[in-house]
């Protein structure tokens, strides 16, 4: 024998299912009208990248920024961007190469006033970096400082702003840090 639902039964569930898909429709429409997207283009003010070149290696920074290269002593070269009026201090990455013995204390350098924000130790090689902050004379620089080891020569890039600015031009600092490229070879 087979039970038929009642009429009345057959409307409510007709009436539920009815509700539930506008239930649906209203919640998938409410979010559709508050879902957005997002994108944040990140557009670099500098529309070219120069390349620089030594017996150091190479290095590809902002066309914008000046380059000074050092007559002599383990700092190769200091890349500047222009500087703001007021400003205390620019942002710039520098490039020392020297002995692999004098560049791989891994860590900050020592003093009263140099507060370690993160490290990561030394790698097989000996490569590590660390970013830290100094107090100079009232103006707090933060530093993020890469040194590398190839052959016998450690090549350390520390690209330092003051703290106001520094996340601002980190993406062009991590950029230029990334994009270098030691010679081959011992020197």
């Amino acid at each position: 024998m087979t039970i038929l639902p009642s009429n009345t039964s057959l409307l409510m569930f007709k009436r539920a299912s009815l509700v539930l898909a506008a239930s649906a429709i209203a919640l998938l429409s409410a979010n559709a009208q508050t879902a957005r997207v997002v994108t944040r283009i990140v557009s670099d003010t500098v529309a070219t990248w120069k390349t620089w070149k030594s017996d150091a290696g190479t290095l590809n920074y902002p066309g914008a920024w000046s380059v000074i290269t050092a007559a002599g002593g383990d700092t190769v070269a200091v890349f500047t961007k222009p500087s703001q009026a007021g400003a205390s201090a620019t942002p710039k990455v520098t490039l020392v190469v020297g002995p692999v013995a004098g560049e791989t204390r891994p860590g900050a350098p020592e003093g009263v006033n140099v507060q370690v924000i993160s490290s990561t130790p030394p790698d097989a090689s000996g490569a590590f970096s660390v970013e830290y902050t100094v107090d100079a004379g009232g103006t707090v620089l933060h530093h993020l400082k890469e040194v590398r080891i190839a052959g016998d020569r450690a090549y350390a890039l520390d690209y330092s702003a003051p703290s106001l600015v520094f996340e601002e031009n980190l993406f062009l600092a991590e950029a230029l840090m990334k994009s270098f490229s030691p010679s081959t070879g011992s020197k």
